[in-house]
């Protein structure tokens, strides 16, 4: 005999699971590389979407408060590079230590890349 109970929990599961793999087979391919890692006089950074849509890319530090904004606008389907200098807003270099560049792309897309500024 069937048990009810058991029957709803397995539907249930297998629509969670299919749902989990359909998104994940419609996930964004961007990313975003930083080399060099650790930086002395500069770093490249270069992302890569999917499509077209707004960006924003900041170098922040390990709190979170921006410290220089690289880029902002829009930003067509495929691979961009922008080449940073390690200073701040006010062309400042920053100290030696541990950084954040954060990539947000469109509403549904953020990535968080940490990186090492030397002297």
């Amino acid at each position: 005999m069937f048990n009810l109970k058991r029957i709803i929990i397995l539907v249930v599961l297998l629509t969670v699971t299919m749902g989990l793999f359909a998104a994940s087979k419609t996930k964004d391919n961007n990313d975003m590389v930083i080399s060099p890692n650790p930086m002395k006089d500069y770093t490249e950074i270069i992302c890569s979407f999917d499509n077209l849509a707004y960006a924003s890319l900041v170098i922040t530090d390990l709190k979170g408060v921006v410290l220089k904004t690289i880029f902002t606008g829009q930003l067509e389907k495929g691979k961009h590079a922008f080449t940073w200098d390690g200073t701040d807003y006010r062309n400042i270099r920053l100290q030696e230590g541990a950084y954040v560049v954060e990539l947000s792309y469109g509403t549904r897309f953020t990535s968080l890349k940490k990186f090492v500024i030397l002297k």
